[in-house]
């Protein structure tokens, strides 16, 4: 069962988040995730962006479906979830705030956890199925349970694509938490003071899209932008054809992922099972048992005989004259390798 998450006015919203380290701010502060901590200081100090950042649809679109996947969350594990509208403050230190996506109410636990909403995109889901969870969304809801007072949380990863939803729940991580206590203090200070935190290295990916990336790299960015296309010949009427190539490599990337997801949830699906018909198709998912040659292994044991072997020769002067011969048709392993050319076309 779950409440209806009232709407909140935007401005008063944004204008709450300048009050403290929320949890959406609190991989930043750690320098992951999309951001980092200069660009977080920026924002809580109020700097115009150099770059406006334009409306994300993929963000609206999560917000969305928010109300969708908490009423999924509370039908498939039974448990009352509450919406809370209010920001909620840690009772000690008041810059450690956090907007809830939901309170949890389990019979079995004595006290609430807080629940984590993600409604994320196709290739997003299946990655976490996959690999787990980014740093950012563990730090996010770390931070929210620290702020709660909760000793548990609960996550609800949906696709936006599917509408399936993934949950589990986590313990408080004390270590975690007392880290993220202190970062998030430490940083505030900085806001407060206007003591500007360390930019990250120019060449950074996310400097490249950073709305205060003049404010914070300036010229350490252009120089980075100049020396990479140093000494380029430039040639636009290629132009049309690149681009022609980058719109069907993208178009390929995009198929080529929907395939891999594709085959992650029919593994998921079949489970145990070896061998099935579907559709009149044959589909096996048996395990198998490749012999290959462990040419490493092979290698460094061929250098570690050699070595012996020039080690004995040295220790008997007569033998000393085959040194030289047996170093050279006895050659190392690196020797066997053969040079093959190629001339690959890659895009960046």
């Amino acid at each position: 069962m779950m409440n209806e998450k009232p709407q909140i006015d935007r401005s008063v919203f944004l204008a709450e988040r300048k009050k403290g380290v929320g949890g959406s701010d609190v991989a930043s502060v750690f320098n992951v995730g999309y951001g980092c901590r200069r660009r977080l200081f920026y924002d809580k100090r109020n700097v115009p962006p150099d770059y406006p950042e334009p409306e994300n649809d993929a963000i609206a679109l999560g917000a969305y479906l928010e109300p969708f996947f908490g009423e999924k969350y509370a039908q498939m594990t039974g448990r009352l979830v509450d919406v809370r509208p209010e920001p909620l403050i840690h009772p000690e230190y008041p810059e450690l705030r956090v907007n809830v996506d939901r309170m949890v109410d389990d019979s079995n636990r004595d006290q609430p956890g807080v629940l984590e909403l993600k409604a994320v995109g196709r290739a997003v889901f299946y990655k976490i199925k996959r690999e787990g969870l980014p740093e950012d969304y563990i730090l996010q809801l770390q931070h929210g349970m620290v702020v709660a007072g909760t000793p548990w949380g609960s996550y609800g990863i949906g696709s936006r694509d599917s509408g399936e939803l993934l949950h589990w729940d986590v313990d408080r991580d004390s270590v975690l938490a007392d880290l993220i206590v202190a970062e998030d203090r430490a940083f505030w200070r900085q806001v407060q003071s206007g003591d500007i935190p360390d930019r990250l290295e120019p060449d950074d990916s996310r400097c490249q899209k950073c709305q205060y990336r003049k404010s914070c790299q300036g010229a350490a960015l252009i120089q980075v932008e100049a020396g990479s296309n140093k000494g380029l010949e430039r040639d636009e009427t290629l132009r049309p054809l690149l681009t022609e190539y980058l719109e069907r490599k993208k178009l390929l990337d995009e198929a080529e992922q929907l395939v891999e997801d594709a085959k992650e949830e029919l593994k998921t699906r079949i489970g145990a099972r070896e061998q099935l018909e579907v559709a009149g198709h044959k589909v096996y998912f048996r395990p198998q048992v490749a012999m290959r040659g462990d040419f490493a292994f092979l290698a460094s044991e061929h250098d570690r005989l050699r070595n012996m072997l020039i080690d004995a020769i040295a220790k008997h002067p007569e033998l000393w004259q085959a040194k030289h011969k047996f170093e050279q048709e006895f050659l190392p392993a690196d020797t066997f390798k053969k040079a093959v050319e190629s001339r690959p076309l890659r895009v960046y």
